[in-house]
């Protein structure tokens, strides 16, 4: 497991509010997301995009919600799939399509949370297969290293 730690510092989204907790509201708010009814599992990338399009100046911060959104992302391309597999076969593998997706869900929640409680004490966890498309993203956004 790869951690960068930080120094205590300020987001730049809310004046005074400390980093580390929009780091984790960027990775528990996909989950939150995901929670509601029936559009749920199309709307957990969106709190992360926007918490990395706002952010300024902590790096803790984008790199949190750039990994958030792509592994949200990611849940979303496969749920999508799932439902056209679904649909194609005439909901006939509908229980193992279900299945499939909930263990998908489940997954993606544990190494949110696992994230996000490395958030909590400066830490900032490279999700293996995630991280190297996040940090993409991050600097394609226009990431700006100034806290490390």
């Amino acid at each position: 497991m790869k951690l960068y730690n930080y120094q205590p510092h300020k987001s730049s989204i809310i004046e005074g509010f400390p980093a580390r907790w929009m780091a984790v509201i960027a990775f528990l708010g996909g989950i939150v997301l995901e929670l509601i009814p029936d559009v749920g599992n199309f709307l957990g990338w969106i709190l992360p995009l926007i918490i990395l399009l706002l952010e300024t100046n902590s790096h803790l911060v984008r790199i949190s919600a750039a990994q958030s959104f792509t592994i949200n992302l990611g849940q979303l391309i496969i749920n999508i799939v799932l439902a056209v597999i679904n649909v194609a076969t005439f909901q006939l593998v509908s229980p193992v399509v279900s299945a499939i997706g909930w263990l998908v869900k489940l997954v993606v929640w544990a190494i949110e949370l696992v994230a996000a409680y490395k958030c909590i004490s400066w830490q900032s966890w490279q999700i293996p297969f995630i991280y190297p498309a996040a940090d993409l993203l991050e600097h394609k956004v226009g990431g700006i290293r100034k806290v490390r």
